[in-house]
């Protein structure tokens, strides 16, 4: 078999031969991991596996013994008739990283017997033109996009999507195995760090391993501007460590940006310092079923110096800049509705010193750079609209104003005329905010009132309805930040079932459609 189709295959089948896996004491096999890795995970595939109900007679495990184990020519269905004489010792972590010199991905896991490793490779490969080679105190299997070497006690696999010669290849996958602790990332500040955290995977990633995650995943344009901006402009220093947690009724991600020299440690000092904590001021002007929301404490002068000094802000734009210093304190955003008719309707809300920076805006509206078809009016003192003639975006009028001390601005006319009345019910006081206490940055998707949407009804009784099933298990997702650390809750609607377990059992459903 070739290595290509090993190791996309291999992980799921680790949850079956966990429930067998011995436990044994060796030299840490951590020590294969190089040092310049831009990001590592670590998975507990024990917690996993307990949490996902995955054992003998539960349908979960049946359901992943028929797909793994089927078909007398599966190469994975020996491996699953003897699970502890498997060779691997699942019941350690296993490692996934990364880096940006020789390889794409990386994995190392724990050897509780190499014969067994061995024979149980010599299966799985029966009939293959893969053999296994020795190296220099290591064996090994080539394929055309990967190799997997192993010694008495760690297992390493690795991809060449670069196309790596052989002979180098090989050479790299036996430094990274004989490589000191010293040379590994083993023995550094932020690897250690991650050792430390609590939950089912933990994770380390630099700052071109988050950005190139986002810029490839399109992530970056789901995220309010203070995250995208400050995590382009990371030092290479500074590392970002946490966890992954399945828990009751929810999927838990905690982080931390790690300072590793003082130049790291003072961007995120003064990335910090423009903000203070969320206390709510506008949650009763919207209504509890908001899409999507997004609040912020935020002093504008602080974080306008920040971004000319820290991220070299090269905006010249004079009424910009001084409309964004007269912020002073919350601003919340908050997407009302969609539909495919209309444009999707929002509304801000913000502290703002005084009304001169808007009042400014219209005064020299002629340099705004304006197109033709758009037009800025005056509707009364410090309200104002842009008003779009164009036929395709006729809806998109925008309004803005200052009205009883704050900021505000909608896209819709109807909101427009009740611009500031409190909302019944609200968000204020809701559920959804749970986790916002302490924070100086939340967003938050509301899945439950998505799916109250016409168009969400509707497609529920289309293909895409599977697709809704699965949402639907979701009630909302937070995110919140507060200077020191990040944490993500996705909230499930069944609050007292692991939210593995739940996961792995509506996997099991839709496997029998």
């Amino acid at each position: 078999m070739e290595m290509k189709r090993l190791i996309p295959t291999i992980m799921p089948a680790c949850c079956l031969v966990l429930l067998f896996s011995a436990c044994s004491e060796k030299s840490s096999y951590t020590q294969l991991i190089p040092g310049d890795a831009s990001s590592v995970v670590a998975v507990n595939l024990q917690s996993l596996t307990e949490k996902a109900g995955i054992s003998s007679g539960t349908p979960a495990y049946e359901s992943l013994q028929k797909a793994f184990s089927s078909g007398k020519d599966n190469p994975l269905k020996d491996l699953l008739a003897s699970p502890d004489k498997s060779g691997i010792d699942f019941s350690k972590d296993i490692y996934i990283f990364t880096n940006s010199t020789s390889m794409n991905i990386g994995v190392v896991a724990r050897l509780s017997n190499a014969s067994d490793w061995t024979a149980t490779l010599t299966e799985m490969n029966d009939g293959e033109k893969n053999p296994i080679s020795q190296g220099d105190g290591f064996s090994y299997q080539l394929s055309d996009k990967s190799i997997l070497a192993y010694t008495e006690d760690a297992l390493l696999i690795c991809s060449n999507e670069r196309r790596t010669p052989e002979d180098s290849l090989i050479a790299m996958a036996g430094r990274l195995i004989h490589q000191t602790e010293a040379q590994s990332i083993t023995g550094k500040e932020a690897f250690k760090s991650m050792e430390s955290e609590k939950g089912d995977i933990r994770f380390m990633a630099a700052p071109n391993a988050l950005q190139s995650a986002f810029k490839t995943s399109g992530y970056s344009r789901m995220l309010p501007y203070p995250y995208t901006s400050t995590l382009t402009a990371l030092p290479a220093s500074c590392v970002t460590v946490g966890n992954v947690s399945f828990e009751k009724g929810k999927i838990v991600v905690d982080a931390k940006p790690l300072g590793l020299d003082e130049e790291s440690r003072a961007f995120l000092e003064a990335a910090v310092k423009p903000y203070g904590k969320i206390e709510g001021k506008f949650d009763k002007l919207f209504p509890s079923s908001t899409l999507m929301y997004f609040s912020a404490n935020v002093n504008g002068s602080e974080l306008t110096s920040f971004y000319r000094q820290q991220l070299k802000s090269a905006d010249n734009n004079q009424l910009m800049e001084a409309l964004a210093r007269s912020v002073n304190g919350e601003v919340t955003f908050g997407l009302l509705n969609f539909s495919l008719t209309s444009m999707p309707a929002f509304v801000i809300y913000g502290e703002m010193k005084s009304p001169d920076a808007l009042d400014a805006l219209y005064q020299k509206k002629d340099s705004l750079g304006l197109k033709r078809t758009q037009k800025l009016v005056k509707l009364a003192d410090h309200e104002y609209m842009i008003e779009n003639a164009a036929r395709l975006f006729r809806n998109m009028s925008l309004f803005y104003g200052y009205k009883d001390g704050r900021f505000y601005a909608t896209n819709d006319e109807m909101v427009y005329k009740t611009i500031g009345k409190e909302s019944s019910p609200s968000l204020k006081g809701s559920s959804y905010l749970d986790n916002r206490k302490g924070t100086s940055l939340y967003s938050l998707i509301n899945v439950d009132a998505a799916l109250q949407l016409p168009i969400a009804k509707m497609a529920a009784t289309t293909p895409a309805g599977v697709f809704l099933q699965m949402v639907g298990k979701i009630s909302y997702i937070s995110a919140g930040s507060n200077g020191d650390n990040g944490h993500v809750e996705i909230v499930l609607t069944d609050s007292k079932e692991n939210s593995l377990k739940q996961l792995t059992d509506l996997m099991v459903q839709l496997s029998k459609l």
